[in-house]
């Protein structure tokens, strides 16, 4: 898991990026970089299969839950179309925060945004100590579902080439760490 950049605009990105989850994504754009540079498309050239499922089985379905709050097991088993092995462990990530939280009536927990159930997801992990959470990426690795990246603002474009992580769940743009730039992202 990549460390969230943080840095005095940090706030202001995060609310903005919890304002806009809802809506398609997390952007520097329009914060405090509007002027980031645009350089051509990082675009890994195929797409990984899901590793726990059959070749022959369904094609992937992408599932738009637009914010489903999971605090327990019981709500994972409520997100229609999930696979078996997500609902596990969102469910299980969920109660592992809700049981560590040091605050009362906040907002604990899981929040998914969107599954394509070849293995990918997007959402956001709610803590109510520290700087209150932040935009999670998740994937199938070694035939188990994990957090592959954490951020307040644009996901990391190496993290994305190496999942080969659909545009339909990571958007269209990434940080490249080491040209220090705001890059263009395409998936399938």
């Amino acid at each position: 898991m990549t460390s969230p950049r943080l840095n005095a605009t940090t706030p202001a990105r995060l609310l903005l990026c919890a304002a806009t989850l809802v809506l398609g994504g997390c952007s520097s754009q329009g914060a405090d970089n509007a002027a980031a540079p645009r350089t051509p498309a990082l675009t890994p050239t195929t797409s990984s299969p899901d590793p726990t499922q059959d070749p022959a089985s369904a094609p992937s379905q992408l599932i738009p839950y637009g914010g489903a709050e999971v605090r327990t097991t019981a709500d994972a088993n409520n997100l229609a179309g999930a696979p078996d092995s997500f609902k596990k462990f969102i469910g299980r990530t969920a109660e592992q925060l809700t049981r560590g939280a040091t605050c009362e009536g906040g907002d604990v927990g899981v929040t998914v945004k969107t599954l394509r159930t070849d293995g990918y997801a997007v959402g956001a992990v709610n803590e109510c100590g520290g700087d209150g959470g932040y935009v999670a990426l998740w994937a199938i690795v070694d035939r188990e579902w994990q957090e592959i990246d954490a951020t307040l603002d644009l996901w990391d474009c190496a993290v994305l080439a190496e999942h080969r992580v659909p545009s339909d769940i990571a958007g269209d743009t990434c940080y490249d760490n080491d040209a220090q730039a705001q890059l263009s992202y395409q998936q399938a």
